[in-house]
């Protein structure tokens, strides 16, 4: 059933799969295509279990159908699931996220990581009045395209290009991109005359999960 369905969803989907790093492009197999799963656990059409170390990219701490959680879910949906304006709950999830995270001041709740993380840097350019952010190689923060980028330790190289198809090198010049953990590289950027007045933002992946 599992080749089946792949098959069939390589005919709408582009690979098969909604998210490229679904598509198990650089591995020896085809993309798992999972029917349900409980605790830490996935299980795959064809039956077959997985401890699952992934938990949906981190998004599910507390394991998959967490009873509780699956009961607070059942009874918001019954409220309705979606308005489009604002609610009571957001404001309780805003305060409790406030009161955790002692240098967080407010909340802007998006819809993934990578609106979170170009929101951001959009934030950081329009209150510095700069355009250039600094990355690091191999970390990732989404697919919007001034990520999509593995430049040198100068905007001003000649290698400044995208990683990916459809990014312009307009954007790509944006972006520097240098090794993780080179404090050379990065003295070499906050020094640069031609970089360094012009940076607006640093952003890096707290806990690598696309770089080795």
């Amino acid at each position: 059933m599992q080749s089946t369905i792949l098959e069939k969803s390589r005919r709408v989907m582009p690979g098969g799969v909604s998210s490229p790093v679904r598509s198990f492009q650089h591995m020896d197999c085809d993309p798992l295509i999972i029917d349900r799963a409980s605790g830490s656990k996935l299980i795959t059409l064809s039956g077959k279990t997985y401890l699952d170390f992934c938990m949906s990219w981190g998004a599910l701490i507390h394991g998959h159908s967490d009873p509780i959680i699956c009961e607070k879910i059942v009874a918001a949906v019954y409220k309705g699931s979606s308005f489009g304006l604002s609610t009571k709950t957001e404001l309780d999830l805003a305060e409790r996220l406030i009161s955790l995270v002692p240098n967080m001041d407010m909340v802007r709740f998006v819809s993934s990581g990578t609106e979170a993380c170009m929101s951001a840097v959009r934030l950081a350019r329009g209150v510095t009045g700069r355009r250039y952010t600094l990355k690091f190689d191999g970390h990732y923060h989404g697919h919007s395209d001034g990520f999509l980028v593995n430049a040198g330790s100068s905007v001003f190289q000649e290698m400044t290009m995208p990683s990916s198809p459809g990014v312009t090198r307009a954007v790509a010049g944006e972006t520097i991109s240098i090794p993780f953990n080179d404090n050379i590289a990065l003295e070499k950027v906050f020094k640069d005359p031609l970089v360094a007045p012009f940076l607006a933002a640093v952003i890096l992946e707290v806990v690598p999960g696309n770089m080795g």
